[in-house]
């Protein structure tokens, strides 16, 4: 009775997967469709406009192995060859038209969209799956990733991050595959092992230690490759100087605790969002600010321990949230910057599982 009940329900969720991703894609496109005629600014100077990496195929090989903005004669840490690679298409199909880079970002957002709403339909109802999914990829913060062309990362990250997660199961290699393009599109997909391992716990669907390997056997080849032949100045150092936060692991732990709460609130109430914000550094304990943030972030994972029995998911979805600051919390790479809102684009997908 039971294998009978479940059968037509399965075909009803399939049968509403199609139209709901369909409506997803058009009300996404349908707001984010005035970012299209926007211009180009602040860091696409160099990611695009002065890049000559991205003018000829005969500068192919530089463009996949160099810095991000190695082309327009600067160094970085940033190595991201996916997104490269965008960019390099989008002036071969465009030229230097901005509305043709801002288009194609509308794509990739539009298929970001659908890829979180189909990882969410594996674990919930069409309609609740759908709701959410359209919350996460309207809100507000997703502007900073959709109308600035060289902040594609974050979406061409988690468009991966989707695929790969959804054919996990089925096909292993071409999840590893699109593992490798997350960790290509931005550095925090690093991670992307354990993503994997919180997904199948929230999907019930676990895999056995001998289908997690090859994932993580890929991120530590990435990180090796990072520190050696990837290295293109300091990649756990991006200061060329000692300073409070390289010297005192303690003050990047306070400084990365009161973050916490403000990436939260941006999810929540979106009022005070900025492309570049300047942020405090917290030498100590005792400011109000940094016990209140350590109060707040106990809470959460007492939160997180008390639904773990009762709603696992949305303890899972909090242990998400977390773990996606780890790589831009300052404890382990030094970033030369200490906020930005983007930076909780990753951790929202964990917020989505909790909502």
């Amino acid at each position: 009775m039971t294998s009978h009940r479940a059968q037509p329900t399965d075909q009803r969720q399939r049968a509403q997967r199609w139209p709901l991703s369909g409506l997803l894609a058009l009300v996404v496109v349908f707001v984010f469709l005035s970012t299209v005629p926007h211009a180009f600014l602040w860091d696409d100077e160099q990611f695009v406009l002065q890049n000559r990496f991205l003018t000829s195929w005969r500068f192919f090989w530089p463009l996949l192995t160099e810095n991000v903005v190695a082309g327009a004669g600067l160094e970085s840490n940033l190595y991201r060859p996916l997104q490269s690679l965008t960019h390099f298409l989008d002036v071969q199909l465009w030229g230097y038209r901005p509305w043709g880079h801002h288009a194609s970002n509308l794509l990739f957002h539009v298929a970001a969209s659908v890829a979180v709403f189909r990882l969410l339909n594996r674990l919930y109802p069409g309609w609740p799956a759908g709701l959410t999914a359209m919350m996460f990829s309207l809100h507000p913060l997703q502007s900073e990733a959709v109308a600035y062309i060289s902040g594609r990362g974050d979406t061409l990250a988690i468009l991966c991050l989707c695929l790969g997660l959804l054919c996990a199961h089925e096909h292993r290699w071409l999840s590893l595959g699109f593992a490798a393009l997350a960790i290509a599109s931005k550095e925090s997909l690093t991670l992307f092992p354990v993503f994997l391992w919180l997904y199948t716990q929230a999907a019930q669907r676990r895999l056995p230690l001998t289908r997690h390997l090859p994932f993580w056997i890929l991120s530590g080849g990435y990180v090796v490759a990072r520190l050696t032949v990837l290295n293109f100045q300091n990649t756990l150092n991006f200061y060329k100087e000692p300073n409070l936060l390289t010297e005192h692991v303690h003050v990047r732990l306070y400084t990365y605790l009161t973050t916490l709460p403000k990436g939260l609130l941006l999810w929540l109430w979106p009022t005070d969002l900025h492309h570049e914000r300047s942020w405090l550094v917290y030498p100590t304990f005792t400011t109000p600010a940094v016990w209140g943030a350590a109060l707040f972030v106990a809470s959460l994972l007492a939160l997180a321990v008390w639904l773990s029995r009762r709603t696992p998911r949305a303890t899972i979805g909090l242990w998400w949230f977390f773990i996606a600051t780890i790589p831009t919390s300052n404890l382990f790479v030094l970033i030369n910057a200490l906020f930005y809102d983007h930076w909780f684009l990753l951790p929202g997908v964990g917020l989505a599982l909790v909502a």
